[in-house]
C-alpha cells in the first residue's frame, strides 16, 4: 500500500520587517549601512535614540567644561559656609 503525497506549492507569504530610521546609521561604507551599538534595542522600544547614539567631540567638551564650572563654584559656596 502506497501512499501518494501531492506537492502543491507553498503559499509564499511575506513578512514585513520593521524599516530601521535613518538616524540609526553611524555610516555608510561601500553602499551598506553600518548602525550604531544597540540599535535593535532602539528599534524594540527598550532604549530612546538619545541613549544609543552618544554624544560629538565638541558636545563631550562643553558638557566636561559645565561640570566643571558648575562643581568648581558648588565647592567653593560650601567651604564658604563652613568658614
Amino acid at each position: 500500500m502506497e501512499t501518494m503525497i501531492s506537492k502543491q506549492p507553498r503559499s509564499k507569504t511575506k513578512t514585513k520587517r520593521k524599516t530601521i530610521p535613518r538616524e540609526l546609521i553611524y555610516e555608510m561604507r561601500h553602499g551598506t549601512p553600518i548602525y550604531y551599538r544597540d540599535y535593535q534595542k532602539v528599534v524594540a522600544n527598550e532604549k530612546s535614540l538619545e541613549e544609543v547614539m552618544g554624544s560629538s567631540a565638541l558636545q563631550g567638551q562643553l558638557i566636561a567644561w559645565i561640570v566643571w564650572f558648575l562643581l568648581s563654584n558648588s565647592l567653593y559656596a560650601v567651604d564658604k559656609k563652613v568658614l
